[in-house]
């Protein structure tokens, strides 16, 4: 079984580049489910099938949502996960699937569309953008000594 070791030297701007975006439209989400709890709370109820949603248990999720985005950026930015980089390419597609849904959505309820709930797909696309580009493809597979200034 290969074991993960972390990648020596520096990483290429993009890669650093995609550890901010990414983190940021984590932050983004974070946050902006803080700003209206009861919002959440009603996606998540509608989501999960459990009758038990409270504001404690909707903030503990968003918070437990943050954690959960750490992990691939620590996969990509310390180990140059090849794995990490195909999901979380995956999970943004997905996630940016669903921006259509969420314009329906505000137009139904009436109120006025909220700039800052669209700053995450936003950043996700981004961050998707910064880890495809050609630098971050050299750097994901060259060998594990490589470094930004070899790759530019």
């Amino acid at each position: 079984m290969p074991r993960m070791t972390p990648v020596k030297g520096r990483r290429p701007r993009s890669i650093q580049l995609f550890a901010i975006s990414f983190l940021g439209a984590a932050t983004c989400a974070f946050f902006v489910g803080l700003g209206n709890l009861e919002l959440k709370q009603a996606a998540f109820a509608a989501t999960f099938a459990w009758d038990g949603w409270n504001r404690d248990w909707t903030i503990v999720t968003l918070s437990a949502v943050l954690s959960i985005a750490l992990i691939p950026v620590a996969l990509i930015y310390v180990f140059a996960s090849r794995i990490a980089r195909w999901l979380v390419a995956i999970f943004t597609l997905i996630e940016l699937a669903r921006l259509p849904g969420m314009i329906g959505a505000f137009q139904a309820i009436g109120g006025a569309t909220k700039w800052s709930y669209f700053a995450q797909p936003v950043l996700l696309t981004v961050a998707l953008v910064f880890l495809f580009l050609p630098t971050s493809n050299r750097w994901f597979y060259q060998g594990k000594d490589a470094t930004a200034e070899t790759l530019t």
